[in-house]
């Protein structure tokens, strides 16, 4: 077996393993050039390597060029993950939440640090019901919930 043979199989494999981990497409291109360069290193072998850079370049840049708009077209929308899905959510304060001061608030089982929207509105209390309008860094910022009749 040929030394590029093992590196073509190689970047493959890494670069499908990358795209499989991180949302979105970052490496496909790459593992179809690489799928290419290997298709070519095993009538090949060893010679030719600089054509089999060449393939992988080619055919890597060209499925960027013919691949994405397709993948792009049938994108699926963007749904909340994590810590933006807690927008809109109900909880409850764990600690007083005062104007300019920091408090804590627990959403879906969770403690957060909790700021109120405003600073002129008067404190929260601890124990009653908020609900998250935003979060900047790892911070809720929250006001109280007012059941509506």
């Amino acid at each position: 077996m040929s030394v590029m043979l093992y590196i073509w199989l190689g970047l493959f494999i890494v670069t499908l393993a990358v795209e499989i981990a991180v949302p979105g497409l970052v490496s496909l291109w790459f593992s179809v050039g690489s799928l290419a360069s290997l298709i070519m290193s095993i009538f090949l072998g060893d010679t030719l390597i600089w054509l089999q850079i060449l393939v992988f370049i080619v055919v890597s840049v060209a499925s960027i060029f013919a691949l994405r708009p397709l993948f792009l077209k049938n994108k699926v929308p963007d749904i909340k993950t994590n810590s933006e899905s807690l927008v809109g959510e109900i909880g409850f304060a764990t600690q007083d939440i005062n104007p300019y001061e920091v408090g804590a608030a627990k959403i879906k089982g969770l403690e957060w640090s909790a700021e109120l929207v405003s600073t002129d509105k008067e404190a929260v209390k601890a124990g009653e019901k908020i609900i998250v309008r935003n979060i900047v860094g790892n911070k809720l910022i929250v006001e109280l919930y007012k059941e509506e009749a």
